[in-house]
């Protein structure tokens, strides 16, 4: 299936999947509530439709492949995730992954990967997927308020949503016995 099918399929869909690698994250581990930790790497797909996707590998999927940028990517049964936007999670208990398939669209993919067709890709993962950025990219809360007023179709109303991720912690908690 192209990228653009993606756009309308519900949370938690399986899809089969192919385009090329356009960008590739780090292997990390995520701590898991039960205990222990789990294989986490995000890279991104594009294809013709001028369409990227966050592709979110995990478990030994995560580490099994040697991911280059411009490497054709098939996956079999990923999951559809809609988190601040559309994104795919692909875990070595239910997805497959090819590299470079002997498929006639691994051809069409590659040859449309050569002319620079993986330049000025819109992200369907949302904020995180603009500018070349993955949701592993950190910004400051003014970093991403100055880049909003900065934007005048979101001042007006109009454009696309932005989606962000915002994580914090209670640095000092206090304790007052008359309240």
């Amino acid at each position: 299936m192209g990228l653009k099918g993606i756009q309308d399929m519900v949370q938690q869909q399986a899809v089969d999947v192919i385009g090329v690698l356009v960008e590739t994250g780090q292997i990390g581990n995520v701590p898991l509530k039960t205990g222990g930790q789990k294989a986490r790497r995000n890279v991104q797909i594009g294809d013709e439709s001028g369409l990227k996707i966050q592709l979110t590998l995990w478990g030994n999927l995560a580490n099994q492949f040697d991911l280059q940028v411009g490497q054709v990517l098939a996956v079999k049964n990923a999951k559809v995730s809609d988190f601040g936007g559309k994104s795919l999670n692909s875990g070595d208990d239910s997805s497959l992954i090819y590299i470079a398939p002997d498929h006639a669209r691994t051809h069409e993919l590659q040859k449309w990967h050569a002319s620079n067709g993986d330049k000025n890709l819109q992200s369907l993962s949302g904020a995180a997927g603009e500018g070349g950025a993955n949701r592993d990219d950190h910004r400051l809360i003014k970093e991403m308020m100055d880049a909003l007023f900065k934007d005048e179709e979101a001042l007006r109303g109009q454009g696309q949503p932005h989606y962000f991720k915002l994580s914090g912690y209670v640095s000092k908690v206090l304790f007052d016995e008359n309240r």
